[in-house]
């Protein structure tokens, strides 16, 4: 699979590719915000998903988190999710820190 460039859609009804590598649909055309947001809530009831907090957005908050814990580079994280700034990824990094060095496990129950 080719790398995607600066300006790809994240997102594609299947992965194809025009003359110059990038990543468009089969019809050769970016997807719609509004086609990504129905694709993902049918596939969140679809697995069962019916939480009132949980909606298309929180899956981009759970990514980083994920990829940290997964021993994702930092940089390359901030490059997934196409953060302009490092200080927005950091965030991420001081959360799974937090889990991971919490003070809450030396905490015991008397």
């Amino acid at each position: 699979m080719k790398p995607l460039k600066e300006h790809d859609p994240l997102f594609a009804s299947a992965v194809c590719f025009d003359h110059m590598g990038s990543v468009v649909t089969p019809a050769g055309k970016r997807l719609s915000t509004r086609a990504i947001h129905r694709m993902i809530t049918e596939g969140l009831l679809l697995a069962g998903v019916k939480k009132p907090g949980i909606v298309v957005h929180s899956l981009r908050h759970s990514t980083p988190p994920f990829a940290l814990l997964n021993d994702a580079n930092p940089t390359r994280v901030q490059e997934m999710m196409r953060h302009q700034h490092y200080a927005t990824t950091e965030i991420y990094v001081k959360e799974v820190q937090r889990l991971l060095e919490g003070a809450e496990d030396a905490v015991t129950q008397i």
